[in-house]
C-alpha cells in the first residue's frame, strides 16, 4: 500500500507536464503568394504571404509565390519566420537574376 501511495504524486506531477506542455502546431511546407502592402517590409515580413494551394499570380511585384515552412497556424497560416529569413538569399537572387527556383516563383 505505501508504494502505491508513493506513486500518486509522481502520477499527478505527470499529469500536471502533459496538460501544460501546450498545443503542438503542425508545421508543414507549403505554398506562400507574396502580397506586399505599402510600409510593409518587403519579402522577410511573413505578415506579407497568404497560404495558397498552387501559384497563380498577377500583378505588379516581381516575387509571385514561395514554398516554405509553415508556421503551423491553423486559422492564418503564414510562413515561418526562421524559415523565411533562411530563404530570402534564395528570393533575392530569384528576382534579381528573373530566374524561378524550385522555391520561388516569379509574376511572368
Amino acid at each position: 500500500m505505501k508504494k502505491f501511495l508513493l506513486l500518486i504524486p509522481v502520477f499527478a506531477i505527470a499529469i500536471c507536464l502533459y496538460a501544460f506542455k501546450g498545443e503542438q502546431k503542425q508545421q508543414s511546407v507549403e505554398w506562400f503568394e507574396y502580397s506586399a502592402t505599402p510600409n510593409a517590409n518587403g519579402p522577410a515580413d511573413p505578415a506579407n504571404y497568404s497560404q495558397i494551394e498552387e501559384p497563380s499570380c498577377s500583378g505588379e511585384e516581381n516575387l509571385c509565390a514561395i514554398k516554405v515552412l509553415s508556421d503551423g497556424d491553423e486559422e492564418t497560416p503564414r510562413p515561418d519566420e526562421e524559415a523565411l529569413i533562411n530563404m530570402q538569399e534564395e528570393i533575392a537572387d530569384a528576382v534579381e537574376e528573373g530566374q524561378p527556383t524550385e522555391n520561388v516563383v516569379l509574376k511572368n
